[in-house]
């Protein structure tokens, strides 16, 4: 059978006032029955779909697209070429021309990992929520015509704060057929190799528009 050589968690882990996308409230964590008055420890969460580490679905952004638990199950999952795009820097469009050279790496209904640098920078500053580098739509239309199946990039939102574009791209993928997976946090060995494969599982939450999901990058042994 298949032998998993190496394993790479890519999810933020989730907190009390976890840093985030500053759009959205603050995810709580909340502990609920502990040792001292119970026999068990249990908490509460409560945060939005589309934070931390999460998944969009095509309704989302679209009044007639499938929610998230709509789409079909092997569709999180599929092989994944990550794109060093580190050199960018604060502000920088990703265009078409800096996918163009990775174009024989992707594979046909696949992943493509933006690999801004931006996931190390998470926090609460001004860097992290507006100064990453962002989708454009002529990437967008790249993505779209080279049949990606899911885009994923370190931020959280392939639109970094480019908020007037921000529906434009968000559409132009997800109209397509193209899932979104953001607020990864990306590490260098991802570019170390080729062969990575992606599993992005989302909650089965139902109807829902996103949602969390707990996402790696493996390696088989060849």
């Amino acid at each position: 059978g298949m032998k998993i050589a190496e394993m790479i968690d890519l999810s933020a882990p989730i907190y009390h006032n976890c840093p985030g996308n500053p759009c959205l409230p603050l995810t709580r964590v909340d502990l609920v029955m502990n040792m001292a008055t119970s026999d068990f420890r249990l908490e509460r969460l409560d945060m939005a779909t589309h934070s931390g580490t999460h998944v969009d679905a095509p309704s989302h952004v679209l009044p007639d697209g499938p929610a998230l638990d709509e789409v079909p199950l092997q569709r999180f999952t599929g092989p994944v070429a990550f794109v060093d795009l580190r050199a960018l820097g604060a502000g920088a469009a990703i265009s078409a021309t800096e996918l163009e050279p990775h174009a024989p790496r992707i594979t046909s209904g696949g992943f493509v990992g933006l690999y801004t640098g931006w996931g190390q920078k998470l926090g609460f500053t001004r860097e992290y929520a507006y100064d990453a580098p962002w989708l454009d739509p002529s990437a967008a239309d790249w993505i779209v015509d080279h049949g990606v199946g899911g885009v994923c990039i370190d931020h959280a939102s392939v639109s970094g704060s480019e908020e007037d574009n921000d529906l434009a791209v968000h559409q132009r993928l997800l109209s397509a057929g193209v899932l979104i997976v953001e607020g990864l946090v990306l590490t260098p060995r991802l570019l170390e190799r080729d062969g990575w494969h992606l599993m992005a599982l989302p909650l089965h939450l139902r109807g829902a528009s996103g949602a969390p999901a707990r996402v790696i990058a493996f390696a088989t042994e060849d």
